[in-house]
């Protein structure tokens, strides 16, 4: 909706309807997403926005882009990047169509950039999350290397006792340890 969308839509069903979200800053500044409705998939209806930022927590050159949408225990995430700020997240309320959020925080640690997060729900009903990492390098030395940038290893998100949010490594990361040698 708009020409100021960011595209790479989320997509999730939910009851007899199918929702999308589509990611972008508005031109006045400031992140939000736009939400659609669908009963087929292919008849897609536009709601309104899905929330939009008071900036308390994001700038005015934040986007919505890369959108993830999705329950976490007893609240709503919404996982999505700044193209200026990295990866980012909102928990929040789900309600009549409309997310509110609560809390904010950044997924990028010091040291680091964090882009394009996605999540997914496997067979053991975990979330599991990972990004792509970029790097310091110049182009011209990601090119003459033939590569650039690696996706993070998979990392589980889950809610607190408190409610905020929890991260912590895949279990199955376990396998690959092998060799264990500690400094003295």
């Amino acid at each position: 909706h708009g020409k100021y969308s960011a595209g790479d839509p989320s997509m999730w069903r939910e009851g007899d309807y199918y929702y999308a979200l589509c990611g972008f800053r508005e031109p006045e500044g400031g992140d939000t997403a736009s939400l659609f409705r669908s009963t087929d998939t292919v008849n897609w209806e536009y709601l309104h926005y899905l929330y939009k930022s008071d900036r308390k927590w994001t700038t005015a050159v934040d986007d919505c882009a890369v959108p993830d949408f999705f329950k976490l225990g007893h609240r709503h995430m919404l996982l999505y990047m700044s193209h200026e700020t990295g990866a980012q997240y909102y928990l929040g309320r789900w309600e009549n169509e409309t997310f509110y959020p609560e809390t904010h925080g950044h997924m990028n640690w010091p040291g680091g950039q964090l882009n394009a997060p996605k999540s997914m729900l496997d067979g053991k009903g975990r979330r599991l999350f990972w990004g792509w990492v970029c790097e310091g390098r110049t182009r011209d030395a990601q090119r003459a290397a033939g590569w650039a940038s690696t996706l993070s290893l998979p990392r589980i998100l889950s809610l607190s006792g408190d409610g905020s949010l929890m991260i912590e490594p895949a279990e199955e990361l376990e396998g690959l340890r092998h060799n264990y040698r500690m400094r003295e």
